[in-house]
């Protein structure tokens, strides 16, 4: 915002200090163009112009500390977390803790919770100050009721996500060559089950794997 300028500058001084305002308007502008903004990722780019107002419309602020820890593995969430600023941290603990991946400003985690209660696979912390906007699951089921693109794009993104969490952790699956990922994520089929569900029936024809 700018203030008035003082009405004791005339002549060259007030055309002087007007200049500076205006070369300084278009640094900032310049500034904010080379941020990566919300149509650089992948998730939100897909989206007409008032399906995004509507997603992002549903988020709230949260400002983390360093080694704040936002979601914590195995507990049940029901919310997601989109990096505004900042730098997270997602482990995987286990015999030895795995580190899944470095997050940061346009990254998105915490997405499986607004698709099944299943708990959370690692933890996430902050490695210093960050923001992040959170949206609930109670929050986005009204939103994709009045905008289904969002639920859609939305279940697309965590099926992939879902995958390459299993290529980074599975011992079985990480053994597969990095060229033959793309082929290989294409094949899964995502299913979810609730509590006490058949996953297998004994003397059924079995055709395929099932990774959890």
């Amino acid at each position: 915002s700018f203030q008035p300028l003082p009405s004791a500058l005339t002549g060259v001084a007030l055309i002087n200090r007007a200049t500076e305002i205006v070369h300084e308007a278009k640094r900032k502008l310049d500034e904010l163009r080379e941020r990566p903004g919300l149509r650089e990722v992948p998730l939100f780019g897909e989206l007409e112009a008032e399906d995004l107002r509507s997603f992002v419309g549903a988020m709230v602020p949260v400002w983390v500390d360093t080694d704040m820890v936002v979601v914590e593995q195995d507990e049940e969430g029901d919310s997601a977390y989109f990096i505004a600023r900042g730098t997270l941290e997602a482990v995987r603990r286990g015999e030895e803790a795995t580190a899944l991946a470095q997050l940061g400003a346009g990254d998105l985690f915490g997405e499986m919770a607004l698709l099944s209660r299943s708990p959370r696979i690692a933890t996430v912390r902050a490695v210093r100050p960050s923001i992040a906007l959170r949206v609930g699951k109670a929050e986005l089921d009204q939103v994709a009721e009045a905008h289904p693109a969002v639920g859609d794009h939305l279940a697309r993104h965590c099926r992939t996500r879902m995958i390459e969490n299993l290529l980074r952790t599975s011992e079985v699956l990480r053994a597969v060559p990095p060229s033959d990922h793309a082929a290989l994520v294409a094949k899964f089929e995502v299913r979810l089950f609730e509590r006490d569900d058949a996953i297998i029936v004994a003397g059924s024809v079995f055709l395929a794997g099932e990774l959890r």
